[in-house]
């Protein structure tokens, strides 16, 4: 089992876009997460450096399991909850290229 690393960090439900920024920085260090721990304990793994992009999501009820088949099915990777949120995440190589054919396919028009 590779070497496990606990951070203590402190983030407000506002501040979950820094708290994906911080998440990523980790993952640059090769700090992968594993868990949360309620406060603040991020549990990381050691690993590779790897520019990896955290998401994270606060379904309603409605959205359930076809919401989350949706992001898996385009590479996301549930890597965890905390306190309602869904913690996900990806390769930012493989998201740039998707976002990069997406923006390249032309948009298809209605037919009258």
């Amino acid at each position: 089992m590779a070497e496990q690393v606990t951070k203590i960090a402190v983030f407000t439900i506002a501040d979950f876009k820094e708290e994906e920024v911080w998440l990523r920085e980790r993952a640059r260090e090769g700090l992968h997460l594993v868990r949360m721990v309620v406060p603040c304990f991020y549990i990381f793994e050691k690993g590779a450096p790897e520019d990896v992009i955290y998401r994270l999501d606060f379904p309603n009820n409605e959205e359930g399991g076809d919401y989350a088949r949706m992001l898996t099915d385009f590479g996301w990777e549930n890597c965890g909850r905390c306190m309602g949120w869904v913690y996900w995440r990806r390769r930012a190589a493989e998201t740039e290229n998707l976002l990069r054919l997406r923006a390249a396919e032309p948009v298809p028009r209605a037919r009258r």
